[in-house]
């Protein structure tokens, strides 16, 4: 919608149609034209106490109540016509309807972009929320939050992920657990099982022994008595033949030993006693003799020299031990006994034999470590932004300025579910003035 207003011709226009005569006393004095374009959501001021320049300016609301009256006007027909328009021409539905939700529109635009008070953890303070401003806070946010962005992506894909690994994890130890319960019960059975097979056949191999036992022993018994009796005999020949012998040997040594000695009086002893006679005799002579000769003494009488004889030894026959006895001779003694195998101290069964005992157990079971997820920070930069009205930037934590585009959106979501219901309203209603009637300013 477009209008303008001429405070010197008491003029108005609203799109094409003009009213005359309009009331503009409630214009300050020094307006002199207002001009609106709703395509660009601007007007422009022209003041007489000053240089011909327009002002610009944002908010045409004031001047609703002076438009809202030249319609009623034109509504009731009290509207004068402009000069050669032909005459008044009627205001239908369709055109009040047209007009009024424009105005909220305008209305909602102007709210839309008000500047919009925030207090957040680094600062607190108003800022401009017009277009230009929140688009350039837009650009500064998709700049500098991809790496946020990302974050929060691996943030929530680790969350899923870590809630994935835990649930398998918790599938895995409960079937683990549930095998573990099987294999203990199947362990346990084989084990009893297998404790009755080895009890079973030690006693049979104690059986086995046993009787094996007493047949070695009956055999080694039996040949150690015939042994000893084969001996015995043996020792009784040995003893006579021994005795045989020595009897034997006794006789012939003495005979032997006197026909030796017999032999050697007869060539030894008896000689050597002449030779020995002889040899002293003729010696004491001679010494005699010479001792005369030489005049250098008494002679030895003969006498004074006594020789010596051989006498013929005596020489004994050894003699053997007593004949040889069987006494004490080879016994059997008191034989191999019988040592009967059992359980103790001989080879048995273990006392008291192999027993399945406490059996395996499956414990308290495995239990589920959870996997917790390390949250990646997505506090993001800190970003320097002028409040409203100001020539200086601040530091705005990346969650502030966020927060603000996040609290101008939502000023605007509510904005925009008021505008709406107005408009739904204006266009439910049938009536020309009941249109012009409606509230425009209440609600918002």
């Amino acid at each position: 919608m477009k209008f303008w207003i001429s405070v010197p011709t008491k003029t108005v226009c609203i799109d094409n149609e003009y009213i005359n005569n309009a009331d503009l006393s409630a214009l300050p004095s020094n307006v002199l034209f207002v001009n609106w374009n709703g395509e660009t959501e601007s007007g422009e001021l022209d003041f007489n106490n000053t240089a011909r320049i327009r002002v610009p300016f944002t908010d045409p609301t004031p001047y609703f109540p002076m438009l809202l009256a030249c319609l009623q006007n034109i509504a009731n027909g009290t509207q004068t016509a402009p000069v050669g328009s032909g005459g008044a021409k009627p205001l239908n539905l369709s055109q009040a309807q047209a007009v009024m939700t424009d105005f909220v529109k305008t209305l909602f635009n102007v709210k839309r972009q008000a500047p919009i008070a925030f207090s957040g953890t680094s600062i607190n303070a108003t800022f401009d929320a017009d277009d230009e401003s929140v688009s350039a806070m837009t650009q500064v946010i998709a700049a500098s939050g991809d790496e946020t962005a990302i974050a929060a992506g691996v943030n929530n894909a680790l969350t899923g992920l870590v809630s994935a690994i835990n649930n398998a994890l918790t599938a895995v130890v409960n079937s683990a657990n549930s095998s573990d319960a099987s294999i203990v019960s199947s362990t346990n059975s084989t084990f009893t099982n297998g404790v009755t097979v080895i009890n079973t056949a030690l006693a049979r191999l104690i059986t086995t022994a046993q009787t094996a036992d007493t047949t070695i022993v009956n055999s080694a018994n039996s040949s150690l008595a015939s042994v000893v009796s084969s001996t015995n005999s043996s020792m009784g020949t040995i003893v006579a033949d021994v005795n045989a012998i020595n009897t034997t040997y006794d006789t012939d040594w003495a005979n032997a030993m006197a026909s030796l000695l017999a032999q050697i009086t007869s060539d030894i002893v008896t000689p050597a006693n002449t030779a020995i006679n002889y040899i002293g005799n003729t010696s004491i002579t001679a010494i005699n003799l010479g001792l005369s000769n030489a005049s250098v003494g008494t002679y030895v009488p003969a006498s004074t020299f006594t020789l010596g004889t051989l006498s013929t030894p005596t020489l004994s026959a050894p003699t053997l031990a007593a004949s040889v006895g069987d006494s004490p001779g080879a016994s059997s003694g008191s034989g191999v006994g019988t040592s009967t195998i059992d359980d103790s101290p001989g080879v048995g069964a273990p006392s008291p034999g192999a027993s399945g005992g406490s059996g395996v157990n499956s414990g308290a079971g495995a239990s589920v470590n959870t996997i917790t997820k390390a949250t990646i920070d997505t506090a993001g930069p800190t970003i320097q932004w002028p409040p409203f009205g100001s020539t200086t930037t601040f530091p705005i934590g990346y969650a502030d300025f966020t927060g603000i585009v996040l609290a101008i959106n939502a000023r605007r979501n509510t904005l925009r579910n008021t505008k709406q219901t107005k408009i739904n309203a204006i266009n439910a209603l049938t009536r020309v003035n009941d249109v012009l009637a409606f509230s425009l300013t209440s609600g918002w």
